[in-house]
């Protein structure tokens, strides 16, 4: 393709960039916006928000096909954020119902029911390499880790975060990272 774009910048600098890219591929139309999406880590899956029956839902797609592999319930009110495990077998969703999921990919069932935010989850991450913790953001402005396995709250003290948290990446190290706020930040989450 011969498409080109020109920037210019604070610098006074004029920059010329070409878009050798192919054009978007549309995988899907629903019904509804998808406003939250999370990819798997081997860019095999694709998961959205959305609704199934009318019910808040995530939306699992095979990324190659646009197939959907699995629709996810469990949620009473809108899904507010996304993540895969980094091993791709299951999926942790925040929803303003204040809760946090988590599916096991191969059967779509609920493994993991976290509640204790006092408002909406704003944000969702896997916390450890296993895959056995993962956190949330609330917009309560607090973070809360949680093992996978049995659901419980872990005894980690957080300052609570000065603003809402809108995004969270956990490292295989057990710190995580927030922005929000206008900051971005890193933790230890041990």
């Amino acid at each position: 393709s011969n498409q080109q774009v020109a920037s210019g910048g604070s610098d006074g600098k004029v920059t010329l960039w070409k878009l050798d890219v192919p054009a978007p591929r549309p995988i899907a139309a629903g019904a509804a916006p998808a406003t939250i999406t999370a990819v798997s880590r081997d860019g095999k899956l694709l998961a959205v928000d959305g609704t199934v029956d009318g019910k808040p839902a995530v939306i699992v797609r095979d990324l190659a096909s646009g197939q959907i592999t699995k629709s996810l319930t469990g949620h009473t009110a809108a899904v507010t954020a996304l993540a895969f495990s980094s091993d791709g077998t299951k999926l942790i969703s925040g929803s303003a119902d204040k809760t946090v999921l988590v599916f096991n990919l191969a059967d779509g069932k609920t493994v993991g029911k976290f509640t204790g935010h006092a408002q909406p989850i704003s944000a969702v991450a896997v916390l450890t390499a296993n895959n056995a913790t993962a956190i949330s953001a609330s917009s309560d402005n607090t973070l809360k880790v949680w093992n996978v396995a049995d659901g419980k709250e872990q005894t980690v003290k957080f300052s609570t975060a000065p603003g809402p948290i809108t995004a969270l990446l956990g490292l295989a190290s057990g710190q995580f990272i927030t922005a929000g706020d206008a900051t971005v930040r890193v933790w230890n989450g041990s």
